[in-house]
């Protein structure tokens, strides 16, 4: 027996069946329909003969003639036959269909009325509902029909059954065609190669009207909308309608000029709730184009697992409800506030750390100031000392180097506190510029999760990044104030010192009466002996000075007095008014 080139399931039985009824129809229509030789010659001819008189009275009514073809088209074994669902009209009495088919460059080549009572309509739709499919014009069908010719109504079929299985396996061709075409175009992981959200502002969400799982989503995100968290963008479309692919695909071009705008870290797509036939709808080679060509990371929340569809396949982060989608915004929402938290905990760390260290450099910088300051000062006195011992009355030339060395020793002195106090200043606005800096890098890395994350968790973070905030403010504070305080100790104390000093200035001490004795090289003398061994003196004195002629050495009391620097004290002789000194 050879393959029934009609593909029926019943096999050759049904050709010779079909066969039977040609050649019968053949010889009936030899009987009764086919006209003679005469009559065609004469048509050829061009002229009417009249037919015999007992032509007419073999003749058929039209009734008895197509019933008569009834007979013979009911004959015909019911068959299965491979075609396309044109339209469906389901009704209370009858399903009405229709059938057609396209030869491989999509003219029509048949064409067929139909329909099924209803009870068999609600086994074929039980059938393909428990497969996850829909009966719909456009299907692909493998359907059994039996031929049916009515005198009034002409020729149809009537569907014993629907074979689901063939339609299921058309919907995973077309799936796989829809695959192999997004991988031979190179997009069909784009969408799954973006990095997932490491945190969540603005999210699109599309779903059905309605929805049941929408109200899940909702109940969960709502919380985050309403703490200021995550703003999410709701718009509605069909899921379950022959253009839902279509509409779909629409609401993702107006979500994605809204993205070139105002970026949006995600989009959802869930839907949640009704039959597992509506994905079918999905499965369409457009809207997975889109999912691919997507520049923010996708968020499917379709079904549950047994539900996955293509558009699960293309996705960043395929979830199974709307309820898991809603709950992982929610989780990493909240990890990035416990990130966040952890890095503000090692912030502060660091900044009490660095407090610490620029503490300690200013501590170590005020006492370096202050030993020098001290050194200064103690350098300035023994100068101004060394100078006063040296002070004899009427010693110009003493004073006057005496002020050289104090002014010296002044300006000296007042440099290294300068160059102190600048060193000290300069590194404590180093210090607060590296901690905020140091600060500022991180605080402003984890600002915005901060704000958000305690919102969210808990009022205990608020509390608690308030208190750091103004913890390092008044570290910071306290830095300045202490190293200002240094720097303003260091000034008093040069103060102290410039007021001794101005008090020694030799100028002073001329002014008070006394002189600078210097010998005829210009050299201070000290002392009596080399006041006595010297054969000239230059006398310096406030207004100018004399050249003096020693007559003998000094006397033990006024060399004592001298060399112990109370010039300011005279002897008795002194004090005398007729005292006559030659010195």
């Amino acid at each position: 027996m050879t393959k029934c080139r009609a593909g029926a399931k019943e096999g050759c039985d049904w050709c010779f069946a079909l066969t039977a009824t040609v050649l019968d129809w053949e010889e009936m229509s030899t009987d009764v329909a086919r006209p003679s030789k005469v009559g065609v010659a004469s048509r050829e001819e061009g002229t009417n003969p009249e037919l015999p008189a007992d032509r007419a009275n073999q003749a058929v009514g039209l009734r008895a003639y197509l019933d008569g073809v009834a007979a013979r088209v009911k004959s015909v074994p019911a068959a299965w036959v491979r075609c396309e669902l044109l339209t469906l009209k389901p009704g209370d009495r009858f399903v009405r269909m229709e059938f057609v088919e396209h030869d491989g460059t999509g003219r029509k080549v048949a064409q067929v009325n139909g329909g099924c009572w209803p009870g068999v309509y609600r086994r074929v739709i039980e059938a393909f509902t428990a497969l996850g499919l829909r009966l719909e014009a456009g299907s692909k069908v493998l359907v059994k029909i039996s031929s049916r010719l009515d005198a009034n109504y002409g020729y149809s079929v009537e569907i014993e059954d629907i074979d689901p299985s063939y339609s299921l396996g058309d919907l995973k061709a077309r799936a796989e065609a829809i695959r192999r075409r997004l991988k031979e175009g190179g997009i069909w992981e784009r969408n799954r190669r973006l990095r997932r959200p490491a945190d969540f502002l603005r999210v699109a969400v599309i779903s059905p009207s309605g929805a049941a799982g929408l109200g899940d989503f909702r109940s969960t995100v709502d919380r985050l909308t309403s703490a200021g968290l995550v703003e999410f963008n709701f718009v509605e479309a069909p899921f379950q309608t022959p253009d839902a692919a279509a509409r779909i695909v629409a609401e993702m071009r107006n979500i994605y000029r809204s993205h070139q705008a105002s970026p949006f870290c995600a989009l959802a797509i869930i839907r949640g709730g009704g039959a597992a036939a509506d994905l079918a709808y999905l499965v369409d080679d457009k809207l997975a184009e889109a999912v691919c060509k997507m520049p923010m990371p996708v968020m499917t929340g379709i079904g549950h697992e047994r539900d996955r569809n293509l558009i699960d396949e293309v996705a960043c982060l395929p979830l199974d409800t709307p309820s898991k989608v809603a709950e992982h915004i929610k989780g990493t929402v909240v990890s990035a506030a416990q990130a966040a938290d952890g890095a503000i905990t090692g912030i502060h760390a660091q900044v009490r750390l660095a407090i610490a260290h620029v503490e300690r450099g200013l501590a170590a910088a005020g006492a370096e100031i202050e030993r020098e300051a001290r050194e200064a000062l103690v350098s300035a006195e023994r100068t101004v000392r060394g100078a006063l011992d040296s002070l004899k009355p009427d010693a110009r030339g003493s004073l006057s180097t005496a002020s050289n060395l104090v002014v010296q020793a002044e300006a000296a002195a007042l440099r290294a506190a300068r160059a102190r106090r600048d060193a000290a200043r300069e590194g404590l606005e180093a210090a607060r510029a590296d901690v905020a800096r140091l600060a500022g890098e991180h605080l402003l890395a984890h600002e915005r999760q901060v704000t958000r994350a305690f919102a969210a968790v808990a009022a205990e973070p608020p509390r608690l990044l308030d208190g750091t905030a103004r913890d390092v403010a008044d570290q910071v504070a306290e830095v300045f104030r202490q190293a200002t305080a240094a720097v303003e100790a260091v000034d008093r104390e040069v103060g102290r010192v410039l007021t001794l000093a101005e008090a020694l200035d030799p100028g002073a001490v001329l002014a008070a009466g006394y002189a600078v004795l210097r010998g005829a090289d210009g050299r201070p003398l000290p002392a009596a002996a080399l006041v006595a061994a010297a054969p000239v003196i230059r006398a310096e004195m406030r207004d100018g000075f004399v050249m003096l002629q020693p007559s003998g050495p000094a006397s033990s009391k006024a060399e004592t007095a001298c060399h112990n620097g109370v010039l300011g004290e005279r002897s008795e002789d002194e004090r005398d008014p007729g005292h006559n000194r030659k010195t």
